[in-house]
């Protein structure tokens, strides 16, 4: 971006050297502005999407256990009350 804009300021509009190489520094600049901010905005949306990926995870994994925990509850219920009712008869 910066020879092109050099070359261009030279060639097309006659400019002077330092005034193309101030122009072409200027639009470096602006590039790698633009360029830095571009990926820091894609980085900040993927590390959002596996946070989240992540936290949706942890959620399913705490269901499953407090599905589990509570069969194993109630299936231990359920043997004490067939023990008291076998007691019974």
């Amino acid at each position: 971006g910066q020879a092109l804009t050099g070359a261009l300021m030279i060639g097309v509009a006659g400019a002077s050297l330092p005034v193309a190489g101030a122009v072409a520094f200027g639009v470096g600049c602006a590039t790698g502005i633009s360029a830095g901010a571009l990926s820091e905005w894609t980085v900040d949306g993927i590390m959002d999407k596996m946070k989240l990926r992540r936290d949706r995870e942890i959620e399913m994994s705490s269901k499953v256990q407090e599905k589990e925990t509570g069969d194993e509850v109630a299936a231990i219920l359920d043997s004490m009350c067939k023990i008291i009712e076998d007691g019974m008869q």
